[in-house]
C-alpha cells in the first residue's frame, strides 16, 4: 500500500471488517483463551480474528489487537473490564 492511498474501510491486522471489527476482536480473544482449538463459527469475521491470532502465534509475533479506522489511524483499544472473579477453593482430597 502506498502512503498516498486513502483507506476507505476498517481493517483488523490487515483484514477487512465491517462496522467496528467486533467480530474479529471476539475471535482473536477467543483464540487466546483456546490456543489448541480451531474456530469454526458461522461468522467469517470471528473465524478471521481467530486465524490472525493463530498466525501470530505460529510466527512468534503476538501483538495487541489493532483496528485501523477508515482514516488510516489505529483506533484506541477498548478499556479492559476489571475482573471480580473469586478464587476457587481447593477440592477435598479423594
Amino acid at each position: 500500500m502506498k502512503i498516498s492511498e486513502v483507506l476507505t474501510e476498517l481493517s483488523f491486522h490487515g483484514r477487512k471488517c465491517t462496522k467496528d471489527c467486533s467480530g474479529h476482536m471476539a475471535g482473536y480473544a477467543w483464540a487466546k483463551q483456546h490456543p489448541n482449538a480451531v474456530a469454526n463459527s458461522h461468522s467469517p469475521s470471528f473465524n478471521g480474528g481467530a486465524e490472525v491470532h493463530k498466525d501470530q502465534v505460529a510466527a512468534g509475533k503476538v501483538t495487541r489487537p489493532k483496528v485501523r479506522t477508515a482514516q488510516g489511524k489505529f483506533a484506541p483499544n477498548p478499556p479492559k473490564k476489571p475482573t471480580t472473579a473469586k478464587p476457587t477453593p481447593p477440592l477435598p482430597p479423594v
